[in-house]
C-alpha cells in the first residue's frame, strides 16, 4: 500500500473477515480508513467510535479503498479465492475486486458485458485514476490492464449475475 488511498481487493477469504483482523498486520496507527460499496457505502475508522463503523467485514471479490499515513505491506492469511471469482454486478456502480492471476485487458476482461451493451465503464486507480470506456475513442482509455491487487469500479445498466459472463 502506498502513503495515500489505495483501491484493493483481496486474492484470499481470510481467516478472520473483521476489518479489524484483516488490517492489523499493518504498522500500529498506520491505517486512517477503510471503505468499501456493496448497493450502499461503507466505512471503518479504526480510531473511531465503533458504533459509526457500517462495515464489518471485508467479503470476497470486492474491491475497497483502504488509506494509510505511510507506505506498508498488507499480508492476509487465508484461503486463496478461485482467480475466476465475480461478484454480481448491480445496475449503476460497482467495487468489484480482480481475482485473476494473470493481468488482462479490460476488452477481454470485461468482453461479454461489452458485447452486451451492458457495461457503460470500469475505472481504476493506481496512483492515479484510471478510465476504460467501451464506447470512447480507443486512444483516451487510460486503464489498459486490468490485474491483482487492485480493485475496480464497473458501471452497468443492468444487473449481472456471475453466471451471465465469463472471466
Amino acid at each position: 500500500l502506498k502513503a495515500g488511498w489505495n483501491l484493493i481487493s483481496l486474492d484470499r477469504a481470510p481467516v478472520d473477515a473483521s476489518v479489524g483482523a484483516v488490517m492489523a498486520d499493518l504498522a500500529p496507527g498506520n491505517l486512517l480508513y477503510v471503505t468499501g460499496f456493496d448497493a450502499g457505502a461503507t466505512f471503518y475508522d479504526p480510531s473511531g467510535l465503533a458504533f459509526l463503523n457500517t462495515m464489518g467485514a471485508l467479503e470476497d471479490g470486492y474491491g475497497y479503498w483502504v488509506k494509510v499515513l505511510v507506505d506498508d505491506t498488507l499480508r492476509v492469511m487465508g484461503t486463496n479465492i478461485d482467480p475466476l471469482y465475480k461478484i454480481d454486478l448491480m445496475p449503476g456502480w460497482n467495487l468489484s475486486g480482480y481475482m485473476n492471476t494473470q493481468s488482462e485487458t479490460p476488452i477481454n476482461y470485461l468482453e461479454d458485458l461489452i458485447i452486451s451493451n451492458n457495461l457503460e465503464y470500469c475505472t481504476g486507480f493506481n496512483q492515479g485514476t484510471q478510465l476504460f470506456n467501451p464506447n470512447g475513442l480507443p486512444f483516451l482509455n487510460t486503464l489498459t490492464s486490468m490485474q491483482r491487487p487492485f480493485g475496480y469500479w464497473i458501471k452497468v445498466t443492468n444487473a449481472v449475475s456471475t453466471g451471465q459472463y465469463r472471466l
